[in-house]
């Protein structure tokens, strides 16, 4: 049961239809037999859920009283629920007014956006992403649309913005309005925690969310919601916020159908191979659906890439759209690929997610069974964040957090090298609690008894906890399937994936030189791909992704023979059908610079020739010694013409969707 601590009485009314929407209220609530049971009657239609939670049912009749609310609870407990409450109890009501629902990515606020539109709320999401697609679509602007509703008076509308989007001169601008700002009744913000993470992107932003409360109405009802919050935490957070006077209600944040395991990697994951991850893909593999749905979290974009690409070879190439099963998303990719993302693995078709924290906060999909954490140590909300988007339909899960071996405490006898100090001072500028977190068995403790000391929860031992007090069946069965697949790609990888040295046929590119293969690659990349992709395909990264180009250009004086590409380029899914061509053009690409420096050296021989000979030579002083020497500037172009993809032979212009999408980003 939470413990409350009341703090604060209910927001006084700006206005006199404030008074009169609550007196309104008040006069509808008596006529049911408690306002409790209205409002329970009232979600469980709306919902179509069997029951209502106790603390949703509480916290969000606090809401439609018109208290603010300050709450914490376990990832995927049901806190949309209790945002949503006042919206539709207003709504039932006959009441119009605004809700500002702050995300902290525009992944989180789409998809927030169209749970409260299956409720029944008119809800919008605004982010660079949505205001371009507007544009795009020539539909109306979206902060217009906004403004018009909420001056309009005639109905509920939810919109979901991030606290950089809240911040913007347009928001500014629409609460200079008096009437705009009356019709503003409720400011919510999720993931609460975040104003209080050290060295973080949000940290500053959400800070500014309190500079929110002077620029409203005292009748706007605020809620605070988060559920990685510890403690001795809340105050600070709270107090950030503006939320000091508020309602307080924690309850447990342990998530007990997911078993934690926590392992230190075994192999380096700087290269290409990523054996420690290769148990994702069972050795066996008969069909997709033998991959358990998993989200793999990794730190860096170009590390997630690398990731998906070595899985990516494991993946036997009888299975049925075996390219597409494991897919990335990170802030590169558009509001279009996020949403096909989530319905991909939701439905099964997409077995495996590569992610940047762009999947970490509040991130609903809700058929994941299996969550890793690839190299994340340095926030432990994060981590519990990250691990918390496993078994969100509350089925039993399985969250693996793999550190690297420094990150391995060892007794002080221990520590003799010099190496084993620098990895304890490493460890020393780590939080405390991520460090026993991967240390729990030395401790004499598990990863939940970690997580629950931090937020000062007792523990009890359940069935599956974790992987110190239930190691089986998952370390004999991944570390098995790992062996095996060792055994089978160790003799390959170190034959052939080693890059080779030049064979000094052209020196290596020079910076601007390699800022033109890029560009070079990518047209050839975008012509080739709306070759043969249909206009609801992924974008042409899918198809060649931006590290593999960088890498390319990098290397590109090693690439003189289709094997020596193929090492450079690395795994690559169309390498079958569209290596070749892009080889041609990395071929054509390198003759041309070829050219440019054999002219270079024959320049730099006649100038060293001529310089030689005038100091052979008496020097005569003539009259137009004194005058400057005229200096001559080259200009070197690239050929326009590269050599076409085997996909097709006529040049084929990408849809107009690909047309426009350009034009508004332009």
């Amino acid at each position: 049961m939470a413990e409350i601590s009341v703090e604060s009485t209910s927001n006084d009314s700006e206005d006199s239809s404030d008074v009169t929407n609550s007196l309104y209220a008040e006069e509808r609530l008596s006529t049911c037999k408690t306002e409790d049971e209205w409002l329970h009657d009232l979600l469980v239609r709306r919902t179509l859920k069997p029951s209502i939670r106790d603390f949703q049912l509480e916290h969000g009749l606090e809401l439609v009283r018109g208290h603010d609310v300050y709450l914490v609870i376990a990832p995927g407990k049901g806190k949309t629920l209790v945002s949503l409450a006042p919206l539709l109890a207003a709504q039932e009501l006959g009441q119009s007014g605004v809700a500002i629902i702050i995300e902290p990515s525009k992944f989180l606020t789409e998809q927030q956006s169209r749970v409260f539109e299956t409720m029944g709320i008119r809800s919008l999401a605004i982010n660079q992403d949505t205001l371009r697609a507007a544009y795009a679509a020539g539909r109306q602007d979206l902060f217009d649309e906004f403004e018009a509703i909420a001056l309009a008076g005639r109905e509920v509308l939810a919109v979901f913005l991030t606290p950089w989007m809240l911040a913007s001169p347009r928001i500014y601008k629409l609460l200079g309005n008096p009437m705009f700002k009356r019709a503003l009744r409720w400011l919510f913000v999720d993931e609460a925690h975040l104003v209080n993470e050290e060295d973080s992107v949000w940290r500053t932003p959400y800070g500014d969310i309190k500079l929110m409360r002077s620029r409203l109405y005292s009748s706007t009802v605020h809620l605070a919601m988060t559920g990685t919050s510890s403690p001795s935490d809340d105050k600070a957070i709270s107090a950030n916020l503006g939320f000091a006077k508020a309602k307080h209600a924690r309850y447990s944040i342990d998530t007990p159908h997911i078993k934690y395991i926590t392992r230190f990697l075994q192999h380096s994951f700087s290269g290409s191979t990523f054996y420690d991850l290769s148990f994702l893909i069972p050795p066996d593999m008969k069909c997709q659906d033998d991959i358990l749905p998993t989200l793999i979290f990794c730190e860096q974009i170009e590390l997630g890439y690398r990731v998906m690409k070595f899985l990516d070879t494991l993946i036997p190439s009888n299975i049925p759209n075996r390219h597409r099963l494991i897919l990335p998303c990170n802030s590169l990719w558009g509001s279009e690929h996020r949403q096909r993302f989530k319905l991909g693995l939701e439905s099964g078709a997409v077995r495996i997610g590569v992610c940047t924290d762009t999947c970490t906060l509040g991130v609903d999909i809700t058929n994941i069974r299996r969550v890793v954490l690839l190299n994340q140590y340095k926030s432990f909300t994060q981590i519990k964040q990250e691990l918390c988007r496993a078994g969100r339909d509350g089925a039993p899960a399985l969250a693996y957090t793999l550190a690297p071996a420094w990150l391995e405490k060892k007794a002080v006898t221990e520590q003799t090298s010099k190496k084993d100090s620098e990895e304890a001072s490493r460890r020393a500028l780590l939080p405390s609690v991520v460090v026993d977190w991967y240390n729990s068995a030395a401790l004499q403790k598990c990863p939940r008894i970690v997580d629950l000391d931090h937020n000062h929860e007792p523990f009890a031992l359940h069935d599956q906890c974790c992987s110190v007090h239930f190691p089986e069946p998952e370390t004999t069965a991944d570390l098995s399937a790992n062996a095996k697949w060792i055994e089978r790609l160790a003799p390959k990888s170190s034959s052939s994936s080693r890059v080779p040295v030049s064979d000094r046929t052209c020196p290596p590119l020079e910076k601007p030189m390699k800022e033109a293969v890029v560009r070079i690659i990518t047209r050839w990349r975008t012509n080739t791909w709306w070759s043969f992709a249909s206009a609801d395909s992924m974008p042409a990264e899918w198809f060649l992704n931006a590290t593999a180009m960088s890498r390319l250009a990098e290397k590109a004086h090693i690439c003189t023979s289709y094997d020596r590409f193929v090492i450079v380029l690395g795994p690559w899914r169309y390498l079958n059908d569209h290596g070749q061509a892009l080889f041609e053009v990395m071929t054509q690409i390198l003759t041309t610079f070829k050219e440019i420096f054999d002219t270079r050296k024959e320049m730099e021989r006649a100038a060293e020739e001529a310089e030689a000979q005038q100091e052979a030579s008496p020097v005569v002083e003539t009259p137009s010694m004194s005058e400057p020497a005229a200096i001559h500037r080259v200009v070197l172009r690239l050929p326009r013409q590269l050599p076409k993809s085997d996909g097709g032979n006529q040049h084929c212009s990408p849809p107009a969707r690909y047309n426009t999408q350009q034009q508004a980003k332009g």
